[in-house]
């Protein structure tokens, strides 16, 4: 998987692309902590909108870079989820737990 990334105003967004599965889940969290770690962001935008697919790995990928963002009194909020990711999260009942926006956010 690609990790796209940029940092304007004060927000990190992290752009995912591809499916995200117990194969890459381990090494695509680590370089997005590293980039939450490094940039010290205020905010941390996750865009999921290139990322089709996620198993359950995925879980566990949003729960921690939610925690390194909160370790730094980051904001963090998720947006552009697409179906099948929405439905893996939501069967986790990680939508009351994170912010999932489809509107322009403003963390």
């Amino acid at each position: 998987m690609k990790i796209n990334y940029t940092l304007t105003g004060g927000i990190l967004i992290l752009s995912p692309e591809g499916e995200l599965d117990h194969h890459c889940a381990m090494t695509d969290l680590a370089r997005m902590r590293e980039l939450i770690e490094v940039m010290l962001p205020p905010n941390v935008l996750l865009d999921l909108a290139a990322m089709p697919f996620t198993d359950s790995s995925g879980i566990a990928v949003l729960m921690n870079l939610y925690r390194a963002a909160r370790r730094l009194d980051s904001g963090f909020a998720i947006v552009n989820t697409q179906s099948q990711p929405m439905k893996v999260f939501r069967a986790a009942g990680l939508d009351r737990i994170l912010s999932f926006r489809t509107e322009e956010v403003h963390i």
